[in-house]
């Protein structure tokens, strides 16, 4: 069934708001020039608009004149858009690959055009070549680490695009040598409604790239806001934030803090120098955190000194686990470039004396203090009057 003309005067619509997401993709990318994804959508976008309202206005007479042009935009479209979704997952398309079906899908085109000219046929090729481009990046895809939940609905979206997009080819080719070979797509109802899945899904993909881009954005700046720029573990702000829950007022399991600092630091800086000063810190950041379970809680409060709360664990328990560490940091070098054990004094409490989270982070200070005069690299968990 072929569209009336108001039906082909809505479907200018279409290639306008096309057209518009490129426009605004374009301005966020120039916003956020590390967002390399959202530049793809937009020469996507503005290309495929392009394309759809050339082929509103031109005469359908007169539309194979420019049926090869016309291709050549729409799979122009699809290989920026199939670049953007890969750019996203850390990958790329194969440029190689894109332009052997490019060449192929134009050879097609021109055939259909001027040597034995069948319309329905020339969008059966185009649809085929979209189908092969899409579908070369998605084991790429699939493989990908996903950061966060917009990366899942992104990857979901791409697989359903295949979905309809093969739907799409097998209903076409179908219609065309089975059902009527004059079939007109272009005029069609079914060509209408591909045409707005077709911005559908360019919308979806854009909210999506955008919406990727602003949690990448919160999580940077979380990560800049609660965590320490060297060693990647939480900051004093941070830890002072999450510390309180593992009071006794908010738990009802044990709890134990330990602080601890780095024996002879002062020393290897300036044996070595700050660069080297800021490899020991992260080495023992490293160290530690490998010892620690995901529920443990590990800062960086300042300079060299470090605090933890090990979750659920009876102080006995925790002696333990800290004897490992300590054990583990005195027998193992930083580095062959900086041949030093490290080495660390180590104060421990059980927060279930305490209801001030200062209150045991006092006596810890002490007890690492009191390691300090009995040694260093040792363990205290008994104030010593």
């Amino acid at each position: 069934m072929l569209l009336n003309s108001a039906a082909n005067d809505f479907v200018l619509l279409v290639p306008i708001c096309l057209i518009f997401i490129g426009v605004f993709s374009i301005i966020l990318w120039l916003q956020h020039r590390q967002i390399h994804s959202l530049f793809w959508l937009a020469i996507g976008a503005v290309s495929a608009g392009a394309g759809l309202l050339g082929q509103s206005l031109i005469p359908a007479e007169a539309l194979f004149k420019w049926a090869f042009w016309l291709a050549f935009i729409y799979l122009t479209t699809f290989i920026a858009l199939a670049q953007a979704i890969a750019l996203r997952f850390h990958t790329q398309i194969s440029w190689s690959f894109c332009f052997v079906i490019l060449v192929l899908n134009q050879i097609g085109i021109f055939y259909y055009s001027f040597i034995d000219e069948q319309i329905s046929v020339r969008y059966a090729i185009n649809g085929l070549s979209i189908f092969l481009i899409f579908s070369h990046i998605l084991p790429a895809i699939y493989r990908a680490k996903m950061r966060h939940q917009f990366d899942q609905w992104l990857k979901r979206c791409a697989v359903l695009m295949m979905a309809c997009l093969f739907f799409r080819e097998v209903l076409l080719i179908y219609l065309v040598f089975n059902v009527n070979p004059t079939f007109n797509y272009s005029q069609s109802y079914i060509g209408f409604l591909t045409q707005f899945i077709g911005l559908f899904f360019q919308l979806l993909f854009a909210a999506l790239l955008i919406g990727t881009g602003i949690q990448d954005t919160l999580i940077a700046l979380d990560k800049e806001r609660n965590f320490d720029d060297l060693t990647g573990i939480l900051n004093r702000r941070s830890f002072f934030e999450k510390a309180s829950h593992y009071l006794p007022v908010d738990s009802k399991h044990s709890n134990v803090l330990f602080m601890c600092d780095i024996d002879y630091f002062k020393q290897v800086n300036d044996q070595y120098g700050h660069a080297a000063g800021d490899q020991v810190l992260k080495f023992f950041a490293d160290k530690v955190s490998s010892l620690l379970r995901s529920n443990d809680l590990f800062a960086r409060i300042g300079g060299e000194e470090f605090v933890c709360i090990l979750c659920d664990v009876s102080l006995p328990q925790a002696l333990e686990i800290i004897e490992n560490i300590r054990h583990i940091l005195s027998t193992n070098v930083v580095s062959p470039e900086i041949p030093v054990l490290v080495t660390a004094s180590f104060g421990a409490v059980q927060l279930d004396q305490y209801n001030v989270l200062e209150d045991a982070l006092k006596h810890a200070d002490q007890l690492m203090y009191q390691a300090k005069l009995a040694g260093r690299d040792n363990i205290q968990h008994r104030l010593i009057k």
